[in-house]
């Protein structure tokens, strides 16, 4: 279980840094998301952000070799 959930909130964290920044970089997906979700694109970001950070956290309760570990740490940092 805490493999899978290491490898989910590594793979997170990837999908919130390219989410990041397409968010800060278009003004056309600022609009639409907050015309059609009532949200600004970033607190999405942030709530994911949040999510895979916990993950993280989680995943390095049984780290059991160096490949684990630096994933871990590259998830929560």
């Amino acid at each position: 279980m805490n493999q899978t959930l290491n490898n989910a909130s590594f793979i997170v964290t990837l999908i919130c840094i390219s989410l990041f920044f397409l968010a800060t970089s278009s003004s056309m997906i600022v609009t639409f998301t907050e015309y059609k979700l009532h949200i600004h694109p970033l607190s999405i970001v942030l709530v994911l952000t949040l999510l895979s950070f916990l993950a993280g956290f989680a995943g390095l309760s049984r780290v059991d070799n160096g490949r684990t570990y630096a994933k871990s740490m590259t998830t929560i940092q």
